[in-house]
């Protein structure tokens, strides 16, 4: 039956390709061709690899006819058919090295003494060459749509690899680019790029990298003395990385790097060996596209900063100002795509080095140009988990559900390369200036340690934890003004400071705070009265048993919470300012926040009943329960409070 499948759509594509050519190929009425060619392309996506030789000859023979006549094509919706059937094309694996088995070591690509191979290769090489001189053509009109914009990145991604002896002028081209923003451009942010890149280009060289993925490296066996005079000159790279308004350059950064990763995908490789920064070019383009990426993140932290009263009196001061600090007019809809652009290219986890030093760069400058200094965008916290998550979850490779993970938390360290020191030191250093802080940063700032805090090295985790559990910023945070800020705060503290079941850890302040929830919070709370108190004495008494690295740190920060809690219930009867814990002025959040600390406590010792019970197994120390989505946490608080 399979076989009957794979036979069926081979037998359809070939008739398809012989009524396209007939009757006058794509010169005729194009009424006629669109639906076959749309056809075509719905088959050249979604079917699998053939190795039928007169299948592969009937695509070869499409691409000559829609390559040779696209150019005559006036109606757009049959251009981008065109278009639409050139990419599939140039993505059939038939096409590639690795499915020609190409051998570097002898140059040649016969199978089984096929002389047809090496002739099939050099026709694809011809083809490429002749769909990126007409998309080179193309770039030269600055009024094309976003999907011809997508159609010449692709193509000039292609080109990249198949013809190396475009890449040197590739290099240049990006070099120059960033040179031409440090001159423009006062910032610590080429510092930090620089010093990221290099890191990155001195990871050691693997060969079977390299031998699977020929695709990226072995097309220059092939090349001819011929092949400058026919491609496309410089012009080419310096409209797709300069002379446009940004889209373009941001469309061919995505066409790269999807290049790159199918190429890996389809080779299998074992995740140790691939070293993105072995392949000829990445690097340079993520140079370049770090400083775009800068002052997408420098403009709309301005843009949203709330000293001006009207949007556009902001966007009309930041465009007389920035054109001439950027490399490109960042409006908002490039400084979005931009962003969306990062966030795709982080599946790559080692470039997420670069865009964190371009994330922690543009909050410094806009702290800079603060009065107090301080500054915490909650945009600039988003776009650094969204980078830092897609670069995890493309290494855990989980695709089998496990009912456990909507119980405990994920507590696996994030992957080596997505290193965190910087951006963990520069989140505690806000930490500091909590009380010149204002409500959306300090809640961003919270947010982002719940998200990631338990996923951080023990030394990385030691220094948010320091940062916060020091007298000053634990209490501004305990007793804020803002209710969001205060469940935030406590959600941190009941759910994501401890690496182990905080029952192991026999916090005296548990036993408090559930008994003042159940004997003197009971008229402050709402609804159904809390469950039944459960005391730490009532755990079976059993000392953690970890060799976990965080056990010391979490027995550290349970000592200190119980400190700092214990002051709160037993505030001291001095009136001196100098003895006090916390300024007399939060004496009238107390109350308060104890209450929805308590909540949350008990909350937390709800779930492990639950958990427990329909586990029929008992929590181990090194468990740590799932609490709610701090997200859904928050719209809860502020639908009460509207």
């Amino acid at each position: 039956m399979w076989v009957d499948a794979v036979h069926a759509w081979e037998r359809e594509f070939r008739e398809t390709v012989a009524e396209v050519i007939a009757d006058g190929g794509l010169t005729e009425d194009l009424s006629v061709k669109a639906p076959l060619l749309e056809k075509l392309s719905d088959i050249l996506e979604h079917d699998e690899v053939t190795k039928d030789d007169a299948i592969i000859g009937s695509m070869l023979a499409l691409w000559i006819v829609v390559v040779g006549n696209v150019g005559q094509v006036s109606v757009m919706s049959y251009k981008y058919t065109c278009f639409r059937l050139m990419t599939a094309l140039l993505r059939r694996p038939e096409f590639k090295l690795q499915g020609l088995a190409f051998d570097f070591n002898t140059q040649d690509v016969r199978k089984e003494g096929d002389p047809e191979a090496w002739r099939r290769i050099h026709l694809v090489r011809k083809l490429v060459c002749d769909t990126f001189v007409y998309s080179s053509a193309l770039l030269l009109h600055d009024n094309q749509s976003d999907e011809t914009h997508r159609f010449c990145a692709l193509v000039a991604a292609h080109a990249y690899f198949v013809f190396p002896m475009l890449q040197p002028q590739f290099v240049d081209v990006c070099a120059w680019r960033y040179c031409h923003h440090q001159a423009i451009s006062v910032s610590s942010v080429h510092m930090h790029l620089t010093d990221a890149v290099r890191a990155l280009s001195l990871q050691p060289t693997h060969t079977e990298f390299m031998d699977n993925t020929p695709d990226l490296f072995h097309w220059g066996w092939l090349a001819k003395p011929t092949d400058m005079a026919i491609l496309p000159d410089e012009s080419t790279w310096r409209l797709l990385l300069d002379a446009n308004d940004g889209h373009l350059f941001c469309a061919f950064v995505q066409a790269f790097h999807d290049l790159i990763d199918q190429t890996i995908r389809a080779s299998a490789s074992h995740v140790s060996v691939v070293q993105w920064g072995m392949v000829p070019g990445y690097m340079q383009l993520a140079h370049v596209f770090g400083v775009v990426l800068y002052d997408a993140l420098t403009t709309m932290t301005a843009m949203r900063q709330p000293d001006e009263l009207h949007y556009s009196k902001r966007l009309h001061a930041i465009e007389k100002v920035l054109p001439s600090t950027t490399l490109f007019v960042m409006s908002p809809g490039l400084c979005a795509k931009v962003l969306t652009t990062a966030t795709t290219l982080a599946k790559c986890g080692h470039v997420v080095q670069l865009w964190l030093a371009a994330a922690i760069a543009a909050a410094k400058d806009a702290g800079a140009n603060k009065a107090n200094g301080v500054t915490m965008s909650p945009l600039l916290l988003e776009a650094t988990t969204a980078w830092i998550e897609v670069a995890a979850n493309s290494h855990d490779r989980v695709t089998s559900f496990d009912a456990t993970t909507e119980r405990f938390q994920n507590l696996l360290l994030y992957p080596s390369c997505i290193t965190l020191q910087a951006m963990v030191a520069h989140v505690a250093s806000f930490v500091s200036a909590i009380p010149d802080a204002d409500e959306n940063g300090v809640v961003a700032v919270l947010v982002w340690m719940c998200t990631h805090i338990q996923r951080l090295r023990v030394e990385d985790r030691a220094v948010l934890v320091a940062a916060v559990m020091d007298r000053a910023p634990f209490y501004a945070l305990f007793l804020h003004w803002s209710p969001a800020v205060r469940i935030c705060f406590g959600h941190f503290l009941v759910y994501r400071v401890f690496r182990h079941d905080r029952r192991a850890l026999r916090l005296a302040s548990d036993t408090d705070v559930l008994g003042l929830c159940h004997d003197g919070l009971r008229p402050f709370l709402a609804g159904a009265p809390p469950s039944t108190p459960v005391s730490v004495a009532d755990k079976p008494a059993q000392l953690v048993m970890s060799d976990s690295p965080s056990l010391l740190l979490d027995l550290s920060v349970a000592s200190k919470l119980d400190t700092f809690l214990y002051v709160l219930q037993h505030p001291p009867s001095t009136t001196d300012a100098a003895s006090r814990m916390f300024p007399e002025a939060l004496d009238i959040f107390v109350e308060g926040a104890l209450v929805d600390y308590a909540v949350a406590v008990q909350e937390y010792y709800d779930r492990c009943i639950v958990v427990e019970t329909s586990g029929n197994d008992p929590i181990k120390a090194t468990e740590v329960i799932e609490g709610p989505a701090l997200a859904s946490v928050l719209v809860q608080q502020r639908k009460r409070h509207v």
